[in-house]
């Protein structure tokens, strides 16, 4: 499950439930046949022992938003909040996230147990298409000021609602300081992902799809800019290596206040890191690994 938040619908999973549910009312169906239809979509989901309790937080959540909360959903949201099944998964990556997502679900149960809204109408959301142009170079401020980040545009795939499309960035391998001139933007290394993904080449280029709204509190305005155009970097992987079940690539999905907290942590240390050897590496090695990724392409 993607997670770039301590919010309620910080996570793709939880997005998704809540996508699911206003389809559902937008499509005429009362609060009980619509949440009978999610229960059964997402059955596999609500028996897993680490997203089952996502579910029950995001559909009661979705359910306030609307004014649609039924009792069971609600007690069941409830007894998943006391029991700390969800905190237990910020818990095993920062105790900081932990508490800030402790937070986020006390907010949540005092509205589950409050009065609730009126019910509201729904409009289908309107789709939003990338802004950004293959070649374009997003610069994000770190969020405590310590370190920026650079990501270049390699291309975008699609987003919801449906009709929408996002840019997918690869993270250039910059340690902060002055902004590169153009021409050594096109040559600084891409950064390699540290992570071990199963079916993954350890020398993976870190490659994430970025959630872009164009207002709000998502919006790149509220993170950083674009810093130059037409930086084109034909050793970017090619879409179809980052598309597909059966792609040997990772790609995440985040959004820019994710990469934004990213640059300034352990975890992109490690990529600047790995991504250092491995330039060191002998061009024979280098060859053999690209000659090892064709061969896992479709």
């Amino acid at each position: 499950m993607g997670t770039w938040g301590t919010g309620i619908f910080d996570s793709d999973t939880a997005a998704d439930i809540r996508g699911d549910w206003r389809e559902a009312i937008q499509d005429g169906l009362s609060p009980e046949v619509a949440t009978s239809r999610l229960m059964e979509s997402w059955r596999d989901v609500r028996e897993d022992s680490d997203d089952g309790p996502v579910f029950w937080i995001a559909l009661a959540a979705a359910q306030v938003e609307s004014g649609r909360l039924l009792n069971d959903v609600r007690d069941r949201a409830l007894d998943v909040i006391a029991n700390g099944a969800d905190i237990a998964r910020f818990a095993e990556s920062s105790p900081k996230l932990a508490h800030e997502r402790d937070r986020v679900l006390d907010r949540l149960a005092a509205k589950l147990r409050g009065p609730q809204r009126a019910p509201t109408r729904t409009r289908r959301p309107t789709p939003f298409r990338s802004p950004f142009a293959i070649g374009d170079v997003v610069r994000i401020g770190g969020k405590q000021g310590h370190r920026d980040g650079l990501f270049v545009v390699i291309g975008e795939t699609e987003a919801y609602p449906p009709g929408s499309t996002q840019p997918v960035v690869a993270t250039l391998s910059w340690a902060g300081g002055d902004l590169p001139s153009p021409g050594d933007l096109a040559h600084l290394p891409l950064l390699i992902d540290a992570h071990e993904w199963p079916g993954r080449d350890r020398t993976d280029v870190m490659l994430q799809a970025v959630l872009s709204p164009p207002r709000g509190r998502l919006a790149l305005t509220n993170f950083g800019s674009v810093v130059a155009h037409g930086v084109m970097r034909r050793d970017a992987p090619v879409r179809r290596a980052w598309e597909g079940h059966a792609s040997p690539m990772q790609l995440g999905y985040c959004s820019w206040e994710f990469l934004a907290g990213w640059v300034e942590g352990e975890w992109f240390d490690a990529c600047l890191a790995l991504t250092k050897r491995d330039a060191a590496r002998p061009l024979s090695s280098v060859r053999s690994w690209w000659r090892r990724l064709r061969r896992r392409l479709p």
